[in-house]
């Protein structure tokens, strides 16, 4: 808890000053019930009517400012948790970002996971809780039971009798729940391990038909979470109870004492009210200590799990250089041995032994080495050591013995950015951050278009995979559409459209795909139209043909809008090859293949849609590439049959 301490500390003059206005506003409600008895007692016996409103009045101005100084002191509260784990968070991420992997795999992902979550949590709940309750709840209770002690000390000491009793109570409950839940953390961690492990993996549970293993392994990780969070929770629900039984009691006792005194003339009845609302002030008071004290006994156990992670020491030392001149910092990979003449392996491994759990090793006594230029491939079956190879290089973990050497220098004597910034690695199974593919791409290096450009032509595969999952939804997605037309069941929905806006957005939506065609997109807007179409189908016909001048154009798609004769032409021409021998015959026809083309629907599609509503399409070839025309009506209503909108 002392190192969590620290990122309160910078916050401490604020914190005095959250404390001072709560202060003040917890006074003024202690002299709230003080009033109301005199004014019963005192002012409401002598029928001054302009009295009993000023004494009102009075009451009013303090609930007032106590209101003010409780919303002031909380935001002030909510300012200082929120900053200052907002700045231990910060702290959390950048350590848990710099462990090396074999401290995560001793962390595990899923604990650290939670530590930066549902710990950091409990310790900005718990300093709000603090800020707002730890100072008015006890001097309500303290300050309640001085008052009560001047109206009548013998219904004090009933008060006085309970509180350490309700006290000690409370203590030796919360004293026992620290260490509840903490371990309720540790199975926290396990359930989240098992639900990671099943999203990743989920794929291949199905595969193997393992839903019901994996569904009994989580329902074991579950019910010792369950396990755990209800003997904490019994621990800690017992003092609640345990608490009102008391009060209860005592204020059984105060109400019976109280009217006997009353009774006796020994107390006034506003004595008895003041009495009763003190009563209730230092119970809800009491209450709010024993919530404080419930998340206080949480918020050490986080505090113990982020500290632990915060404390770790860090395990990649980086061993000073005392080697040779040519294998210094910044010294040309080029440079010969000075001793030899000869230069250095560019890559070496020298019997290098490596264990993950220092137990059996993964690698033993391995060897070899590449020279500039040189390429190496290992092949070898799953858990061979492939994969453990290229992290050792990168140091993610450190070896065992041996050594490993760039140019000569052993990689420990590098700095660990520099060290992995002379590799380029795509690991089996990688991640794909939630993000766009240029993002994912460049990582925040501010790589230029060039290089990445270059690292989409090596990834052949995802770009692969991509075009392919792409490629099947649009056909499928085509199939239906089609059959729909084909049946008359595809209900034309019509709206206005302005073409100009329209285009320009649908372009702006395939600059992706241009752009990784090294396509260029030109729009000629002419006159701005508005015509009634349905917007789906136009959306449709229009991206397919984009789609397949894009895929053939040489630098360029132009595209341009004029009318003729009523209807509204748009015209999309490329640079490509065209049509060779002017074979558009078969061009729309569905499931055509030209030469060198796909097996697709694309073009069909566009037909089927623009005929739908009226419209049609042409394709010709020009000296300068492909052309298609499509033809719009200004209102496809007309074109509509009444059978053709009915569902």
């Amino acid at each position: 808890m002392k190192y969590v301490i620290r990122y309160v500390k910078p916050h401490i003059p604020t914190m005095i000053f959250g404390f001072t206005i709560k202060f003040t506003g917890t006074i003024l409600d202690l002299m709230i019930p003080y009033i109301l008895s005199y004014i019963i007692d005192e002012v409401t016996p002598r029928n001054d009517i302009g009295l009993v409103i000023r004494w009102g009045l009075m009451m009013a101005v303090c609930a007032a400012l106590v209101l003010v100084c409780n919303v002031w002191a909380n935001r002030v509260a909510s300012a200082v948790s929120r900053d200052s784990i907002e700045a231990l968070r910060h702290d959390l991420f950048y350590k848990i970002s710099y462990l090396s992997s074999s401290q995560v795999d001793a962390f595990t992902i899923p604990s650290l996971v939670t530590r930066m979550t549902t710990d950091t949590y409990n310790l900005h709940r718990t300093l709000n809780m603090i800020q707002r309750m730890g100072v008015r709840a006890p001097i309500l209770m303290l300050g309640g039971v001085v008052v009560t002690m001047f109206i009548d000390p013998w219904l004090s000491a009933i008060l006085c009798f309970l509180i350490p009793f309700m006290i000690l109570a409370v203590a030796r409950i919360s004293r026992k729940s620290i260490p509840l839940f903490g371990k309720a953390q540790i199975a926290a961690d396990a359930m989240i391990r098992v639900v990671r492990e099943n999203a990743t993996g989920i794929r291949v549970i199905k595969a193997l038909s393992r839903t019901e293993y994996e569904k009994d392994r989580y329902e074991t990780v579950n019910s010792r979470l369950n396990a755990a969070e209800a003997k904490a929770s019994i621990t800690m629900a017992a003092s609640g109870p345990l608490i009102n039984l008391m009060l209860n009691t005592g204020l059984a006792a105060v109400i019976v004492v109280g009217a006997w005194r009353v009774s006796a003339g020994a107390m006034k009845p506003g004595a008895i009210v003041a009495f009763l609302t003190y009563f209730t002030i230092i119970l809800n008071s009491v209450m709010a200590i024993s919530r404080l004290i419930t998340m206080s006994s949480k918020a050490i156990a986080s505090a113990g799990r982020v500290e632990e992670v915060m404390m770790t020491p860090q395990d990649m030392e980086i061993r000073p250089w005392t080697g040779r001149p040519e294998t210094a910092p910044g010294a040309s990979p080029d440079a010969p041995d000075m001793a030899s003449g000869k230069r250095p392996p560019h890559m070496e491994f020298d019997h290098v032994s490596f264990s993950y759990n220092k137990r059996a090793y993964n690698l033993s006594d391995l060897s070899f080495s590449l020279e500039h230029g040189q390429s190496l491939g290992i092949i070898g079956p799953t858990g061979a050591g492939k994969s453990t190879l290229a992290q050792l290089l990168l140091r993610l973990y450190d070896i065992d013995s041996g050594q490993i050497r760039i140019d000569g220098r052993d990689i420990s004597t590098f700095p660990l950015k520099e060290l992995r910034q002379k590799f380029g690695v795509v690991f089996q199974n990688d991640v794909l951050f939630k993000d766009s593919l240029l993002n994912n791409i460049d990582m925040g290096r501010r790589l230029d278009m060039d290089a990445i450009d270059q690292a989409v032509d090596v990834a052949q595969a995802a770009s692969v995979i991509l075009d392919e999952s792409t490629r099947l939804t649009e056909v499928v997605d085509g199939i239906l559409t089609l059959t729909r037309m084909d049946q008359l069941r595809y209900q034309v929905v019509p709206v206005e459209l302005a073409v100009n806006g329209f285009i320009e957005e649908r372009l702006e939506c395939l600059e992706g795909f241009a752009y990784s065609k090294n396509i260029k997109l030109v729009f000629q807007p002419g006159e701005e139209h508005k015509i009634i179409t349905d917007a789906m189908l136009l959306e449709r016909a229009f991206s397919n043909v984009m789609s397949n001048c894009i895929r053939y154009a040489g630098t360029q798609v132009a595209v341009a809008v004029r009318e003729k004769e009523g209807d509204i032409l748009i015209t999309v021409t490329d640079d490509g090859p065209g049509f060779p021998g002017g074979g558009t015959e078969h061009l729309f026809d569905r499931f055509y293949k030209g030469k060198g083309g796909n097996h697709g629907l694309g073009l069909a599609i566009a037909r089927c849609s623009l005929e739908y509503m009226g419209g049609s399409v042409r394709a010709a070839d020009t000296q300068k590439g492909a052309e298609f025309e499509i033809t719009l009506p200004q209102d496809c209503r007309s074109f509509a049959p009444d059978e053709r909108t009915e569902m």
